[in-house]
């Protein structure tokens, strides 16, 4: 059906797409292009390619060993891509109403009794998506975030626009 809708007019088409997404592609592919050439000739481990390239393996390398192996981390993003995280967390994403519902909390200390009941040890948060807010309920959750991360002090551990928070043990609760 194409040949018919555009005629003679396909080739110069399906070019001119070809060329528009080699060029959008371009700039994701060609800066990483050498590095991913070195993963490729074993010259460079996939780690290392992951430490130059990607903020959130960064921060999950050096935050899950703070955390330790007893303690659970609450990610305060809508999509964290959790691939990196190597220790116990539980999303805490607006988006997801089953684990925690904020349309009825109103307050960090409601927030801070949520992560009690769920054992959290330790808050993560991308500081970027704290300021983020596309809609009248994205405001309200991440303003929410910011009022509690502020009462949770100076974080534990900051790699690039990331941060790690400790729950005070005073408010900790032990895990579910």
């Amino acid at each position: 059906g194409a040949p018919r809708l555009a005629g003679r007019w396909l080739v110069p088409i399906m070019a001119a797409t070809l060329v528009g997404q080699l060029a959008v592609a371009s700039r994701l592919i060609v800066p990483e292009l050498p590095d991913q050439l070195r993963v490729v000739t074993g010259r460079l481990s996939r780690a290392q390619y992951l430490e130059r390239h990607s903020e959130r393996y960064r921060f999950w390398r050096r935050a899950c060993p703070v955390i330790g192996s007893g303690g659970r981390v609450m990610v305060l993003e809508k999509i964290p891509h959790p691939y990196f995280i190597e220790c116990p967390f539980v999303l805490a994403s607006y988006l997801e109403q089953g684990l925690i519902d904020y349309r009825r909390i109103d307050a960090p200390a409601e927030l801070t009794a949520e992560a009690q009941a769920l054992g959290i040890t330790d808050v993560a948060v991308n500081r970027v998506d704290l300021g983020r807010h596309a809609d009248p309920y994205e405001r309200k959750a991440t303003a929410l975030w910011r009022g509690w991360v502020e009462r949770l002090g100076a974080p534990r551990l900051e790699v690039d626009s990331y941060a790690l928070y400790a729950l005070p043990r005073a408010e900790r609760a032990p895990g579910p």
